[in-house]
């Protein structure tokens, strides 16, 4: 099936049917699935006027872009960021009114695991009370594995039978005495709560029935908010010197770009710690030294552990920093692309992230190889984090353009 000569895969199709069957929807496939597609296109389905998304503030401008990809018709759209969202503490007389929509839909629902905290309160109980469909989006429902951190969201999927908070705990959760208190951390029948979940709102295919459809390689773009004004030129500016194919790149042009990527840092370290809440590591790939020791400052600040290989690392700390990696020490390896891109191997991520891409399109082939294995029997996914409707945008899209010209000489799809 296509839509807007956009591909859908059985499985999404599949999606959509169940999502509009129920009122209540956890969709919970694994990463790379396509869950965001299935619900936009489901809300479609529904025939809702307007949709309420709630998600990270770095995947913000992504869910607007693939609105406008996948919709074929104009919604009455807000997209909130989940802190936005938790500054919600009485809603005022009347605002009830203004947020009332067909479809509510909370990406990353997994965020929603502590009950106390004010954007669980405001997404579970203002915002839901006010819409009449609920989608909530995560491939992670029990990020920790901790049945007691599923309890807010399940118990709004289905009160009847997750409601009752201490019937919950009591047949889903462990008590446990720790030198500060009582929790709940551990988690026991398991099987039974999948089971339930899944016959009253979870859907959940598992890999064996995706991956069979989907291509081995996934590349995909997505617009990040730049920290800072960077100088930089707009769309229709660059258009102006020569079409702007990356062989004819000034001097002038490599500068902005590279103040586009300095931009880029801070959305670009919130991007990376919500993935981190769906896969386990990944890659990270940049062109200028200041632009990876940025990301790394941000991500040592945030306590993620990283590791990094730029051009000058020294030839005997090159293998150490790659087997540390490969043996899980680390969540994020940090790569320069000319010194990473060939030589080493970083199957350990699925995950590959250009915070920069080079200009020609074989380092970039050859930077996504570092993970990416023909034989492998799951998905690699390239995500490539632009500036909306600049020389960033611009540049990147020549790039993926060229890419897919030489996929097509060489019969790859």
């Amino acid at each position: 099936m296509t839509l807007n000569n956009l591909k859908l895969f059985p499985y999404q199709i599949e999606g959509i049917k169940l999502i509009k069957e129920r009122k209540n929807v956890l969709l919970a496939d694994h990463p790379g699935a396509g869950k965001t597609c299935q619900a936009i296109l489901a809300a479609e389905s529904l025939g809702a006027e307007s949709v309420l998304v709630i998600c990270p503030a770095s995947l913000k401008e992504n869910w607007k872009r693939e609105f406008r990809k996948w919709s074929s018709k104009e919604f009455s759209l807000i997209v909130m960021s989940y802190e936005a969202a938790g500054q919600l503490k009485t809603p005022a007389i009347g605002l009830e009114c203004f947020f009332e929509v067909d479809v509510l839909i909370l990406d990353e629902a997994h965020y929603l695991k502590n009950p106390k905290s004010q954007r669980t309160f405001a997404c579970l109980d203002f915002y839901w009370r006010n819409a009449r469909h609920h989608i909530a989006i995560t491939g992670t429902p029990l990020p920790n594995g901790r049945a007691i951190e599923a309890w807010p969201l399940f118990a709004k999927l289905d009160e009847k039978n997750f409601g009752d908070k201490r019937k919950f705990i009591n047949t889903y959760c462990v008590r446990q005495q720790t030198p500060w208190g009582v929790n709940y951390n551990g988690s026991k029948n398991l099987e039974q709560l999948g089971r339930i979940a899944k016959e009253s709102f979870m859907i959940r295919r598992k890999r064996s029935e995706t991956i069979g459809q989907l291509p081995p390689l996934v590349r995909q773009t997505v617009p990040i908010e730049p920290q800072f004004h960077h100088g930089g030129l707009s769309y229709d500016d660059v258009n102006k010197y020569n079409g702007c194919d990356t062989e004819d790149l000034t001097p002038e042009i490599k500068s902005i770009w590279r103040r586009h990527a300095l931009s880029k840092i801070f959305s670009s370290t919130e991007y990376i710690k919500n993935l981190l809440k769906e896969v386990e590591c990944c890659v990270v790939f940049a062109h200028h030294m200041d632009v990876l020791s940025g990301l790394k400052e941000k991500l040592d600040a945030n306590c993620v552990t990283n590791c990094m290989l730029r051009g000058d690392t020294d030839v005997s700390e090159r293998q150490k920093i790659v087997d540390e990696f490969q043996d899980g020490k680390y969540k994020v390896f940090l790569a320069s692309l000319h010194a990473a891109s060939t030589g080493i191997t970083l199957t350990k991520a699925q995950d590959v992230i250009f915070v920069e891409c080079d200009f020609v399109p074989s380092i970039n082939e050859q930077a996504e190889g570092r993970v990416f294995r023909i034989t492998q029997k799951s998905v690699t996914r390239s995500h490539y984090l632009i500036i909306e409707n600049s020389l960033d945008e611009r540049i990147t899209s020549a790039v993926l353009k060229k890419q897919q010209n030489i996929n097509k000489v060489m019969g790859i799809n």
